[in-house]
C-alpha cells in the first residue's frame, strides 16, 4: 500500500513517517511510504504515482502561495477516489474540507492514538472502494466496482446498471439487485424503479435526487424518510459524504 505524506515541517513528516511504520509492523501492512516537503512536487508525485492509496496533507506550506485545499482540489481533478486526510495547526479550514471531500481532519500535535484510529478509517474506505459486483450482463459477464456504480434503474421492463463509463443491461431483477447491495450502505432503493448510489448525490428535493453528472432520479415519498436516514447513517461512518448530506439532516427535521 502507497502512502504520501507531504508537509513542510521535517521533523513533523518523521514522526508520521514512524506512525506509519509502527502501523505497518502491528498489523503485517507493507507500507511503501513517500514523504515530500514541497507542496509543488505532490502533483508531480500524484502523476508518476497512480497507485498512491492514502495521502496526508498539510494545509499551510511556509513561503508557498499554494495550501493543502487547492491542492486537494487539483488531486481530484487527476484522481477523486484517494482518500485525502489533512493534518494541520489551524482548525479554520475544517468546512472548506468537507468542500474537497477530505476523510479525516487532524490538528497538530497529533498523537499516535489519533493517527491509528484515523488511519483505520481510512484503510476501511479503501476496502470499501475495492468491493466489486461480478454480474451477467445481456451479453457476457461484467465486473463492477461499487464505487464505480451510480444507479440502478429499470425501463421497458429491462434492468439498467449505470456506471460513471458507461451503462450495463443486465439479466437479474431489481429485487435481487437491492438484495445483493443491501449490505452495502452506499446503496438504497428510493424508488420501485431506481437503486442509487448516496455517494453522487449532490442534491435532494422533495420528488428528486440530482447526480453528480446532472442526472435526476426520483424518489417515493414513501421511502423518503427511511432514504434520508440511511443518508445519516452512513455519514456517521464517511466523511465522504459532504454538505449535500448535512442539508438532508437539515430536510430529515420537518419530515
Amino acid at each position: 500500500m502507497k502512502v504520501l505524506v507531504c508537509d513542510d515541517d521535517d521533523k513533523f513528516l518523521k514522526i508520521i513517517r514512524e506512525y506509519l511504520q509502527q502501523i505497518g509492523s502491528e498489523q503485517n501492512l507493507q507500507l511503501e511510504i513517500l514523504g515530500i516537503q514541497n507542496p509543488d512536487e505532490l502533483m508531480e508525485q500524484v502523476k508518476k504515482n497512480p497507485d498512491i492509496q492514502l495521502i496526508f496533507l498539510d494545509i499551510i506550506f511556509e513561503g508557498s502561495e499554494n495550501n493543502g485545499i487547492k491542492i486537494a482540489e487539483e488531486i481530484q481533478k487527476v484522481n477523486n477516489s484517494i482518500p485525502i486526510v489533512f493534518i494541520t495547526n489551524y482548525d479554520s479550514f475544517a468546512v472548506q474540507s468537507y468542500q474537497v471531500n477530505a476523510i479525516g481532519y487532524l490538528l497538530k500535535p497529533v498523537t499516535y492514538e489519533e493517527f491509528q484510529t484515523q488511519f483505520q478509517k481510512c484503510l476501511s474506505k479503501i476496502k470499501e472502494e475495492e468491493k466489486c459486483l461480478c454480474i451477467k450482463t445481456e451479453c457476457n459477464h461484467a465486473v463492477i466496482k461499487y464505487s464505480d456504480l451510480m444507479y440502478i434503474d429499470t425501463m421497458d421492463r429491462s434492468i439498467w446498471l449505470h456506471t460513471i463509463y458507461q451503462k450495463y443491461k443486465v439479466r437479474y431483477t431489481m429485487k435481487e439487485l437491492e438484495n445483493i447491495l443491501k449490505t452495502d450502505a452506499r446503496f438504497f432503493r428510493i424508488h420501485t424503479a431506481y437503486i442509487v448510489n448516496i455517494q453522487y448525490i449532490v442534491s435532494i428535493s422533495s420528488s428528486e435526487v440530482i447526480l453528480k453528472n446532472g442526472e435526476s432520479i426520483l424518489i417515493s415519498k414513501y421511502k423518503k424518510k427511511k432514504f434520508m436516514q440511511a443518508i445519516l447513517e452512513y455519514s456517521k461512518s464517511s466523511r465522504s459524504v459532504s454538505y449535500t448530506h448535512l442539508r438532508a439532516h437539515e430536510t430529515l427535521r420537518y419530515l
